[in-house]
């Protein structure tokens, strides 16, 4: 009967600092600091150069009727002209974008935006000292336990 008691005692115990350590764990949070935060915004103008094409490959030409109007002795002629336009492919490159151009009148074929993208974690510690309990083998056998350690978190 003695020996009961003292087992009820030590998982009495043991239940009871583990609900006294979940409480204390629930009621511990990272208190954020306050600080008086100023903000100022600031333009910077940044002049870029001209991007030179890296690359420009000839498409083809494309005729365009051009009217014209000659004027002989007071009589207006109405003609019409054909021109050769040269049509050109051009391809601008830096590290931030990559730009393709092309046609009779120039549009963006293509549009490629290179982000950096900085993504910052935050390591949780490995390695603690806490508060162990557990049931395990000691100087009288089987027996309950409670006491400091060390321990490894592996998640």
């Amino acid at each position: 009967m003695c020996l009961q008691k003292m087992i009820a005692r030590h998982v009495l115990g043991v239940l009871l600092l583990c609900f006294i350590s979940f409480l204390f764990g629930k009621t511990c949070k990272k208190k954020e600091i306050i600080h008086d935060i100023e903000i100022d915004t600031v333009i910077d103008t940044i002049i870029q150069p001209i991007p030179v094409p890296q690359y420009i490959v000839d498409v083809g030409e494309v005729e365009i009727p051009f009217p014209m109007d000659a004027i002989v002795k007071k009589d207006t002629i109405k003609d019409t002209v054909y021109i050769n336009i040269p049509i050109q492919r051009k391809t601008y490159n830096t590290d931030d974008y990559r730009a393709v151009i092309s046609g009779y009148r120039p549009n963006l074929d293509t549009m490629i935006i290179y982000h950096k993208k900085e993504i910052i974690y935050e390591k949780s510690r490995r390695w603690g000292i806490g508060l162990t309990a557990g049931y395990g083998v000691g100087r009288e056998g089987f027996s309950p336990y409670l006491g400091a350690g060390i321990y490894y978190r592996i998640w």
